[in-house]
C-alpha cells in the first residue's frame, strides 16, 4: 500500500456531520430492488473471508438487505477466520483457483496483500460510493469500511481512571489483565512505547518483547479468543484492564455489566481502519464491487456505529451526536494519536508472529 492514512481519526470526525442519506448509490443504473430483464446484475455465489460473531451478524443483518436492492441474485457465504488463517490460505491458492471473493481486513495488513500481488485493483465504477469516501482513505485496493483508534479500557469501579500504559505492569491489578490472542501488534507497539515515543516511530519494536515477557511472567494475564468473549470478562469484572480500539470498549459498557470507562493514555496510541479488498483470482469480481458499494452505504454505516461503535468512513452519514461523544475522539487525544508503519510491519509481522505464538501465547 502506497500511502499511509495520514490522520484516520481526524478525518472521521468531520465525516460524521456531513448529514446522512437513506441510502447510498446504487450503481450506474441508479436502480433499486430486483432487477429484471437482461440486465439482472451479478448473481451467484459470493464467499467473504471475515471475522465471526457481532461483525458477521452485522454483515447479515445490514448489509446482505442493501445488496439485495442492486444484486438480489448474489448469495453471500461467510468464511469466518481470522486474518492471518486467511491470508495464509489465499497465498496457497494466489495460483489456481481461490477460494474467497472478498477479505475484510484491517489496513495495516494490506501490505501482506498488495506486496504478494493478491488483490486486484478497484474499478470505482463499480463502486460509485467511493465518491463519498475522505480523499484521505481513497486506495486503489482497499475499501475503508470503518474507523476507530486503540485506548485503554477499565473497569471504573476497581481501577482510578489511568493515564498510562504503565498500568498493564502493575502489581496491584495482577491477575485482572487481559488480552486478546491476536492482539501481537498493538501489545508489541504499547511495551515499545513504553521504552519512549520514538521507539515504535522510527525505531525497533523488537526492544518492547522484554516487556511483554515481563508482563507475562509477572501480571498472570488472561488471554481470549475472541473480542466477544474479552468484552464479556470486562462486563462480568472477571478482569479490569484491557486494551482495544474505542469502538469495542464503548460497547461493553452497558447499564447491565460493570462500569467499563477507556482513555488515550498520555504515551498516544494509533488509529484503526478496517475494510475489504477483492482477490486477483475471486471467482466472482462482480458480485465483490457490488459488495463494496454496499459496505459504503451510509444505512450501513450507521449500522455498525451504531451497533459496534465504529465510526464511518462516509461523507453522508451523520452520527447523533450522543453517539459520536461517545465513539469518536476529542482534539487533546487526536494529537496523541499517530499512525505506524505499515511497510514496517509487514517487514517484521511474520517473526513477531512466530515469537508470539511460541513464547507469548503458549504455556
Amino acid at each position: 500500500m502506497k500511502r499511509l492514512i495520514a490522520s484516520i481519526l481526524a478525518a472521521a470526525a468531520i465525516l460524521s456531520i456531513a448529514g446522512c442519506s437513506p441510502k447510498g448509490e446504487s450503481g450506474s443504473s441508479g436502480s433499486s430492488g430486483s432487477q429484471s430483464g437482461e440486465d439482472s446484475g451479478p448473481s451467484g455465489e459470493l464467499v467473504v473471508a471475515t471475522w465471526a460473531g457481532t461483525y458477521q451478524e452485522l454483515l447479515q443483518e445490514y448489509l446482505e438487505p442493501v445488496l439485495a436492492e442492486t444484486a438480489p441474485n448474489v448469495t453471500v457465504v461467510y468464511a469466518t477466520g481470522n486474518d492471518t488463517d486467511h491470508i495464509a490460505k489465499a497465498l496457497a491458492e494466489k495460483d489456481g483457483v481461490g477460494t474467497y471473493d472478498v477479505m475484510m481486513i484491517g489496513q495495516l495488513d494490506m501490505p501482506k496483500m498488495t506486496n504478494n500481488d493478491l488483490v486486484m485493483k478497484l474499478d470505482p465504477e463499480k463502486i460509485p460510493n467511493l465518491q463519498h469516501v475522505s480523499p484521505e482513505y481513497q486506495d486503489d485496493y482497499f475499501v475503508p469500511q470503518i474507523s476507530s483508534g486503540g485506548v485503554l479500557a477499565y473497569n471504573e469501579n476497581y481501577v482510578e481512571t489511568p493515564d498510562s500504559w504503565g498500568v498493564f505492569w502493575d502489581e496491584q491489578y495482577k491477575g485482572k489483565i487481559g488480552i486478546l490472542e491476536t492482539s501481537r501488534m498493538f501489545s508489541l507497539y504499547m511495551s515499545a512505547l513504553m521504552l519512549g515515543p520514538d521507539v515504535p516511530y522510527g525505531g525497533d519494536w523488537n526492544e518492547g518483547w522484554d516487556g511483554l515477557m515481563d508482563m507475562k511472567e509477572n501480571m498472570d494475564i488472561k488471554v481470549y479468543a475472541t473480542n466477544e468473549q474479552l468484552g464479556n470478562a470486562m462486563a462480568t469484572g472477571e478482569i479490569w484492564i484491557t486494551f482495544g480500539w474505542r469502538a469495542r470498549a464503548a460497547s461493553w459498557d452497558t447499564e447491565e455489566g460493570e462500569p467499563i470507562g477507556n482513555v488515550v493514555p498520555k504515551e498516544g496510541t494509533y488509529p484503526y481502519l478496517s475494510g475489504a479488498c477483492i482477490f486477483k483470482n475471486a471467482n466472482n469480481p462482480e458480485a465483490a464491487h457490488a459488495f463494496m458499494n454496499a459496505l459504503l452505504d451510509p444505512r450501513v454505516q450507521m449500522a455498525f456505529a451504531e451497533h459496534m461503535g465504529y465510526a464511518p468512513t462516509v461523507d453522508n452519514c451523520q452520527l447523533p451526536q450522543e453517539l459520536n461523544d461517545t465513539i469518536g475522539f476529542t482534539q487533546d487525544e487526536l494529537e496523541r494519536t499517530k499512525p505506524v508503519d505499515a511497510e514496517y510491519i509487514y517487514e517484521n509481522d511474520g517473526v513477531w508472529l512466530e515469537k508470539w505464538n511460541k513464547e507469548f501465547i503458549a504455556q
